[in-house]
């Protein structure tokens, strides 16, 4: 089964916007605009939920092979590790080092991950 172009665009678009809503937080500084981090928060929850499903069904149109099923996983892993620092760094008190090197890295590492996904369907 082929992905629908549109869902891949809405999706790159999602992550774009996270991306940007990322470094508009990062260059404001602390403390956060809560307007702006909500919706850094907001539209990534949705990105994932997106691609999530999209994954789902075309894994129940037909079944995806090993190589999209475990660039999936990894996307999924990434991006919950990048959610999961993003919410440390984003707290009044002093992220940990590792919170913050990991909620630099990971969004990247996700993004390739979602890019190889789309790749292997």
């Amino acid at each position: 089964m082929s992905i629908n172009p549109s869902t891949v665009l809405v999706t790159l678009a999602l992550l774009v916007l996270v991306f940007v809503l990322g470094f508009v937080l990062q260059r404001r500084g602390r403390p956060h605009n809560v307007l702006l981090l909500t919706a850094h928060k907001l539209i990534a929850l949705a990105a994932l939920i997106l691609m999530a499903i999209t994954i789902i069904r075309i894994n129940q149109a037909t079944p995806l092979a090993t190589a999209a099923l475990v660039a999936a996983a990894a996307t999924a892993v990434f991006f919950v590790v990048a959610i999961i620092s993003g919410g440390l760094v984003s707290t009044d008190r002093p992220a940990p080092a590792l919170a913050r090197t990991l909620h630099w890295v990971t969004p990247f590492v996700t993004v390739a991950c979602a890019v190889a996904t789309f790749l292997a369907i």
